[in-house]
């Protein structure tokens, strides 16, 4: 499959063409560099590995490969220095093998660090050859050094370039110096760096005299160094950040009747031919800002929320689940349409991430077809959506009364203009838990507490406090609120509104403390005094009224007025 493909690259002319071809390529390099990989596992297990050791200027041959990568490191910033002086002897090594060794520990170095150097040296003593790769990398935490040798290992939330890779190249690693009869160990420190160290026997006694061969030429061709140089070449590609204008033209599809301009999408995506073929499908209908990693989309989205972020999940510096949860505890992102896209199939993969709070979820290898499509889709339902809480919030800000909208976990999601002017509360202030600062301190709690309890219980309340006006005043205020439900009966929050009770609440104030000083006056009396609504029900009886009757105050209210009245009286009585 490479070499016609090498063939068609070597006659192609036309650049777009061209871009399309390496790509493909280079992911067939990938691909293969994988497939060996497992089948050298396989043989491995099954002892049929068939190595030939020849004895190799060791110095010489490492130097050769490990120069492969200096471009690449010094493109990165960072020194490639390789240390190595003429050894006593030949050490009999399976070159291709070697050559296996060499790249996957530098392409792990060159992963992991950001900054510094690379350091590859071979030194000698009288039974070995020491290889030492040494980085000024991120490090590998202690509880993960026991295992960086096994199988499908990896660091978890560890600051890489990629998050591509199998994970067995160490393990691969490890196997191969043990068919050389050497050993391999690492010492690391978080934050400064990472030393791998490979001794090999000399001589050959220690190797199955069926594979060893007298002599060998050092062989220059490397060609499983294409493979990686291809890979980590991707990773400082344009210093890792891919952004491109599309030019408009007569092929790109006409803008929708309810679009202005192309609607803007951020991609963060850290495979730089992914980046590439993403932008190049999707160019032509939006605008496409793209970032290799979650932290730098994190920071694009904030600086200016874009239609639509289309993220990776595997990601370096931030992932997409971490990314997804800082845009939701964002009232200014919490909305955004956001399609994860992750190489992990399945149904608990798919809901894992819905469950997260992505709109959608895209499972790599995905159709072109497909993706357009649900892009389009969660444009168009965001658009539809925008506008109908703008037509809501036009008329909400054009009410008498200050209005408010939460989510389900409480959270406030909208106050209306009223809202603002009356309080001189800026969003960032009021959303979210933001209102209750706006509440008298003494009203606070209890009325966080009425509203949480409602919320809980999913049901309507009713509370009164008093609101600080942006004069610095506090009035007495009536909130009100209703739960909202979706179609299926799924709890949405609730929707409430606050009206201005101040008047009425100093009238019944005042009235309160009339009825108190009249109570107070008829407690200490000799004249029985009572109070009953027009059905002939008490309401208040003194204690004087208690002796004249000879009822108590709690029997009085269980009884009636018109029942203590001589039945000669009573029609007079009831005409009063």
């Amino acid at each position: 499959m490479l070499d016609p493909l090498e063939d068609v690259l070597s006659r192609s002319t036309d650049w777009e063409e061209r871009q399309n071809l390496e790509m493909i390529y280079r992911n067939g390099l990938r691909l293969k560099k994988l497939v060996n990989t497992l089948l050298d596992f396989s043989r491995i297990e099954a002892g049929r590995i068939q190595a030939n050791y020849t004895p190799t200027d060791l110095a010489a041959y490492t130097i050769d490969l490990a120069s492969n990568f200096r471009s690449a490191v010094e493109k990165a910033g960072m020194k490639l220095i390789v240390t190595t002086h003429p050894l006593s002897e030949k050490i009999y090594v399976d070159q291709d093998m070697w050559e296996k060794i060499i790249l996957n520990l530098l392409s792990n170095a060159f992963k992991f660090t950001f900054q510094g150097e690379i350091e590859v040296s071979l030194t000698e003593n009288e039974n070995h050859v020491t290889l030492t790769v040494r980085d000024t990398g991120e490090g590998i935490p202690a509880a993960d050094l026991p295992y960086i040798f096994d199988r499908f290992r990896r660091v978890e939330g560890a600051k890489s370039r990629t998050f591509e890779g199998s994970g067995i190249g160490l393990s691969l690693v490890q196997e191969l110096i043990r068919l050389h009869g050497g050993t391999i160990g690492v010492v690391s420190t978080l934050s400064q760096g990472t030393t791998f160290t490979v001794e090999i026997p000399k001589g050959t006694q220690h190797l199955p005299a069926n594979q060893v061969q007298t002599e060998s030429p050092i062989s220059s061709t490397t060609t499983d160094a294409k493979a990686y140089l291809e890979e980590v070449s991707q990773w400082v590609s344009s210093n890792g950040n891919v952004s491109k204008d599309h030019k408009a033209s007569l092929d790109d599809p006409p803008l929708e009747p309810w679009m202005n301009e192309k609607p803007r999408l951020i991609l963060a995506e850290d495979n730089a031919d992914m980046r590439a073929y993403l932008i190049k499908l999707l160019s032509p209908k939006y605008r496409v800002e793209a970032v290799p990693d979650g932290r730098q989309a994190l920071q694009r989205v904030l600086e200016t929320p874009p239609d639509l972020l289309l993220t990776d999940v595997m990601m370096p510096e931030l992932d997409g689940f971490a990314l997804l949860k800082k845009l939701r505890q964002n009232p200014a992102t919490r909305t955004l349409p956001v399609i994860m896209l992750s190489a992990r199939a399945g149904e608990e993969a798919t809901q894992e991430g819905l469950d997260a709070g992505a709109t959608d979820y895209l499972v790599k290898p995905f159709s072109a077809k497909e993706l357009l499509s649900r892009v389009g889709t969660h444009i168009r339902t965001a658009y539809i959506h925008k506008e109908s809480e703008n037509y809501f919030q036009s008329i909400a800000d054009n009410t008498p009364v200050m209005t408010w909208i939460t989510r389900p976990d409480a959270y406030c999601t909208y106050l209306n203009k009223q809202w603002y002017d009356y309080t001189g509360q800026t969003p960032e202030m009021g959303l979210g838990f933001g209102w209750l600062s706006a509440v008298h301190p003494d009203d606070a709690e209890r009325s966080g507490a009425t509203f949480l309890d409602a919320n809980q219980k999913q049901i309507p309340f009713s509370l009164e406090y008093r609101l600080r006006a942006k004069n610095g005043a506090y009035r007495w205020h009536l909130d009100s609120g209703l739960p909202k439900f979706d179609d299926q009966g799924n709890f949405e929050g609730f929707i409430g509104s606050v009206i201005e009770i101040h008047e009425r609440k100093i009238a019944e104030e005042s009235l309160q403390e009339s009825e108190e000083r009249f109570r107070s006056i008829f407690a200490y009396t000799n004249i029985g005094a009572a109070i009953k609504e027009l059905d002939g029900n008490f309401t208040y009886v003194n204690p004087a009224y208690e002796i004249l009757t000879g009822y108590t105050q709690e029997e009085l209210f269980e009884l009636n007025f018109y029942a203590l009245i001589h039945p000669e009286d009573y029609e007079e009585n009831v005409q009063l």
